[in-house]
């Protein structure tokens, strides 16, 4: 469509540029200069048009053809691409162009002032859209009646003007004056190729603003008005992001369910459509995928996840790690976590983007670990504790999952060491310890805690008093009670009783079902040693005092 605006823009240029060649008989040194220049701009000798134009500038300031002369000294820079000096350079022109006879020159700088703040690096969209509007202001004075070329370059020129202005508004933000714009062009031309991009550009816009129910009326309107339209395969990928937006958006799930079938076959159709470009249909393949996902339909989803990264221009890209991410999700939802593994060590390997390399070693982790436990092999787990090691340095050892993680880390450990793996059971308890220092009082304290209480149930009561002075006091508290089990189960009553009344003791307090069991280890020990009835009533009565603990579970352990 570009194409097509300068191929206009050139036919009036090369009607300008024949008006002036042909109005002067005498050769001036000033004709000389001016036509020569005039020749080298209608040749596309850019670099020899600007030469000769500055020269012209410099020598006849007060030449009739000044303002026309600087004009096209603008167009040959902007061909150059050097668009700051062609925007200086058209604004002299318009400056210098005064008069009713002189309105086409105004005109004809207004609207490549606009394509040049377009051009700019970065854009300025405000500018562009100020441009167009004074271009739209005086094209309207141009004397074009009794040359039919020209009136139809001018009239195209004025619909480009509409829909350029119309886009410019809308990337700056204004889209209540961009949508009256894109309707102007409908109505000027509606059966003109360029109604028809903006009627499109009128369905991307509300989609944009995330008005997704708007965006598909305004798409599926287009598909009814302009089948077989250049861009009707780009309209109707756009309707299928519009249903995947609108289903996003439902909160009635069977009316959600609809609108995510809805972009499921339209996209299906895009996809098969020979027009679109290889960019479009990657695209298209990637938002099936997640529709499908939606629906619940994994196995296809992980397909079309599959077949849009096989269509990624850049296997590097942000764009390409992002969907070999959520292919890799996909994967993980359906228990393939090999395949799962492949996808997240690319992800946490990539060397351009570390969020996404810390994002793929968190799951690359977790993916690891249920492999482990899945196919019951401690020989796995290695690959799992690398990756979370990965994770647990910077910037990953600041991410919120800290926690989540150094706790699968702890039990990556503790599965080891219940497969008899040397060292690995100290790595456990010493990994529940720092989760329960940074972490207590959450949901990964609590378990860190369950998990030191499972591996003490394994520890001979050596190993027990050798660990339970190194744990803080409630940690102190959930080992020293499974000593006080191993030793009353050895045999060995008062060592049981010292352990339990530890417990009882201990700072801070155990939880109340602790401190229950050990009242009643305390309990069953005592009444090795006092037999009598009374004399063990005495004797809890005696412990109780002893600890300065009267909670009635404590009572309650001892009854």
């Amino acid at each position: 469509m570009r194409q097509l605006m300068l191929l206009r823009l050139v036919l009036l240029l090369a009607l300008v540029l024949g008006t002036l060649l042909a109005s002067w008989s005498v050769a001036t040194p000033a004709d000389k200069t001016f036509d020569t220049a005039s020749l080298y701009v209608k040749i596309g000798n850019d670099q020899r048009a600007v030469d000769e134009l500055q020269q012209f500038i410099t020598s006849f300031p007060t030449d009739a053809r000044f303002a026309q002369a600087n004009f096209l000294l603008g167009y040959s820079l902007q061909r150059l691409h050097k668009y700051d000096k062609a925007i200086v350079v058209y604004m002299r022109s318009i400056d210098k162009a005064t008069g009713d006879t002189a309105v086409e020159t105004r005109a004809n700088a207004h609207f490549q002032l606009a394509e040049c703040y377009r051009s700019l690096q970065p854009k300025d969209y405000e500018k562009a859209a100020l441009a167009y509007n004074d271009f739209l202001a005086l094209v309207g004075k141009v004397n074009i009646a009794k040359d039919p070329d020209a009136q139809k370059s001018w009239e195209n020129m004025t619909l480009q003007a509409h829909y350029w202005r119309a886009d410019s508004l809308g990337q700056s933000g204004n889209a209540a004056a961009a949508q009256d714009e894109y309707a102007a062009v409908i109505r000027l031309a509606p059966k003109d190729p360029l109604a028809a991009w903006a009627d499109y550009a009128l369905g991307i816009l509300k989609e944009n603003q995330g008005q997704y129910a708007d965006a598909a009326t305004v798409l599926e309107k287009f598909n009814a008005e302009y089948q077989g339209s250049e861009v009707a395969g780009e309209a109707n990928f756009a309707l299928g992001l519009a249903y995947v937006g609108q289903a996003r958006d439902e909160k009635d799930a069977d009316a959600q369910k609809r609108a995510y079938e809805k972009a499921v076959q339209t996209l299906t159709a895009v996809i098969n459509d020979a027009t679109i470009t290889a960019a479009t249909r990657q695209q298209a393949v990637l938002s099936l995928g997640q529709a499908q996902y939606a629906l619940g339909e994994k196995p296809e989803a992980e397909a079309s996840y599959a077949r849009a990264l096989a269509l990624s221009p850049d296997a590097d890209s942000r764009t390409a790690l992002q969907t070999r991410l959520q292919h890799a999700h996909i994967l993980y939802n359906l228990t393939r976590y090999a395949d799962a593994n492949s996808e997240y060590s690319l992800v946490a390997t990539n060397k351009f983007f570390p969020d996404l390399a810390v994002e793929g070693w968190y799951w690359l982790a977790n993916s690891s670990f249920q492999l482990a436990v899945t196919k019951k092999d401690s020989t796995l787990y290695p690959s799992a504790i690398t990756a979370l090691q990965h994770f647990l340095t910077p910037p990953g050892d600041k991410d919120e999952r800290a926690g989540k993680a150094t706790l699968l880390l702890a039990y990556c450990y503790e599965d080891q060491a219940n497969a008899g793996m040397k060292g690995t059971r100290d790595k456990a308890l010493a990994t529940f310890k720092d989760i329960i220092t940074k972490w207590d009082g959450t949901d990964q304290g609590v378990q860190a805690r369950a998990g030191i209480a499972r591996l003490s149930r394994s520890m001979t009561p050596e190993e027990l008093r050798k660990i339970s002075d190194l744990l803080p006091g409630v940690l102190n508290g959930d080992v020293t009670l499974q000593l006080a089990y191993k030793e009353f189960g050895a045999g060995h009553a008062t060592e049981a009783l010292q352990a339990a009344k530890e417990v009882l003791a201990a700072q801070p307090a155990p939880t109340g079902d602790v401190k229950a069991q050990a009242a009643y280890i305390a309990g069953i020990a005592l009444s090795v040693d006092f037999p009598t009835h009374n004399a063990l009533q005495s004797s809890c009565l005696g412990c109780v005092s002893a600890t300065a603990d009267t909670d009635p579970e404590t009572y309650n352990g001892f009854i």
